[in-house]
């Protein structure tokens, strides 16, 4: 498969449009949704979506990596081998649900259990449609998942808010939901050039899980503690204030990095496809990481000089003492973009899952040794600076592991970022014509 740096600039420019679009339709209809729905709505669901969020950290071994990687095996055996395993994988939760209704009924949600049997059934639909969501990704269909996702989206909260009105209460959440994943499984189903088969192969499912299923695990297991530890140690060593400091100044210094999901979507195929090339590995990377420097570095900066103008004009005056954290987790914030693109690098690259699994080892160890007593001292800003020393760390052994797979050095990558500006120039005027492979 050919890819042209026009399919290149197309797609990402439907993948940008579409994730504006989703931005702005969580936080206009979130809000909305909040205005009509009570609290406790909110934390039924949140209960029942924390069962399936533990429940993929369980079975999650590495089948999406495996089917994105390994490109040397035919794409229907790879295909109808992942989708079966996650055919009777994804219902597994719905089952649990069902066998265990006493249980589940009586201690878990007393009132609601037929909400997580739909979300259960919901969960599965999701796991039906994501095989064909990944023949998508692997052929570089990208414009399609772009328009599929952003429609979804629109249309589940549509439907969502319309439920509300009428009075259905917590059921007009499981409506956006249903709505949302089943919309999107469907469309995938039919885009999808690949149809379900039975090639099934118990051979392929063992070469997915040797290669990827431990690490991949591992990593999740890890990453899960990195990015949901620290708001728990500050509230159990300090107070809820501080960590709440802390959840805000976290989620407003990492928001300009939703662009880097484009970005991840947009590599993995490229990463994949040019396995055998690290001259092409390399100049997908490069390309990709100056970007991010031309595109997240300045906002960020912008938004951390300002701070002190900003903050009390729009979040309000008792937000102000957040500032100090915010400007430490701005440093978490720009490393914390250079360093996602590089698992993708080497998962599908190099199909290395261990560099990652390594890596994310040794941030954890730091952040339980050393964020204490950060926290201890300093509170919220202290387990702020914990965070990205750590991440100062991490990215600056990655790019140093990157350099010697790739055979290249920093001075090449600065390099690249000094002819960016002119790319960036030929892209906005849409020069890119010749149809020139990378």
């Amino acid at each position: 498969m050919i890819i042209t740096r026009n399919q290149i600039i197309n797609n990402f420019a439907w993948l940008l449009s579409s994730n504006i679009g989703s931005t702005l339709c969580n936080t206009i209809f979130s809000l909305w949704l909040a205005r009509l729905l009570s609290p406790s709505d909110f934390g039924i669901i949140a209960i029942s979506l924390f069962y399936f969020n533990c429940f993929n950290l369980i079975v999650n071994w590495g089948w999406r990596q495996g089917f994105m990687a390994h490109r040397d095996i035919d794409l229907n055996t790879a295909a109808s081998t992942h989708f079966w395993i996650r055919f009777f994988l994804g219902g597994v939760p719905l089952a649990i649900i069902l066998m265990g209704k006493p249980l589940v009924s009586v201690h878990i949600l007393t009132t609601h259990y037929s909400v997580i049997v739909i979300l259960s059934l919901v969960y599965w639909i999701e796991r039906l449609g994501l095989t064909h969501r990944l023949v998508l990704e692997k052929t570089y269909q990208l414009r399609i998942l772009a328009w599929l996702e952003g429609s979804a989206t629109l249309l589940g909260y549509l439907l969502a808010i319309a439920a509300a009105k009428q009075g259905w209460g917590i059921y007009s959440l499981v409506v956006q939901s249903f709505v949302t994943k089943g919309f999107a499984a469907i469309g995938y189903v039919i885009a999808s050039p690949w149809k379900i088969g039975f090639a099934f192969d118990k051979n392929v499912a063992k070469l997915f899980f040797r290669t990827f299923g431990y690490a991949t695990w591992l990593s999740g297991v890890f990453g899960l503690m990195l990015y949901h530890f620290m708001p728990f140690l500050i509230g159990m060593l300090s107070d809820t204030y501080q960590a709440g400091l802390y959840a805000k100044a976290f989620m407003i210094a990492t928001f300009p990095l939703s662009i880097t999901d484009i970005f991840e979507r947009l590599t993995t195929p490229l990463y994949s496809a040019f396995q055998k090339s690290t001259v092409d590995l390399k100049n997908v990377f490069f390309k990709t990481q100056a970007f991010k420097l031309f595109l997240l570095v300045p906002a960020q900066v912008m938004m951390g000089i300002t701070a002190s103008t900003w903050v009390p004009f729009i979040l309000g005056r008792q937000w102000v003492p957040m500032i100090p954290i915010y400007h430490a987790l701005i440093i978490y914030g720009i490393f914390r973009a250079f360093f996602d693109d590089v698992p993708a690098l080497f998962l599908y690259g190099f199909k290395s899952p261990w560099e990652l699994t390594y890596n994310q080892i040794g941030q954890a160890l730091f952040i339980v040794i050393i964020g204490p007593l950060f926290v201890f001292y300093h509170q919220a800003f202290g387990g702020a600076c914990a965070i990205a020393i750590m991440m100062c760390l991490a990215t600056t052994h990655f790019w140093m592991l990157v350099f010697k797979k790739i055979q290249s050095t920093p001075r090449d990558f600065l390099i690249s970022c000094a002819s960016m500006p002119s790319t960036l120039k030929n892209i906005s005027a849409r020069s890119f014509q010749d149809n020139k492979t990378l």
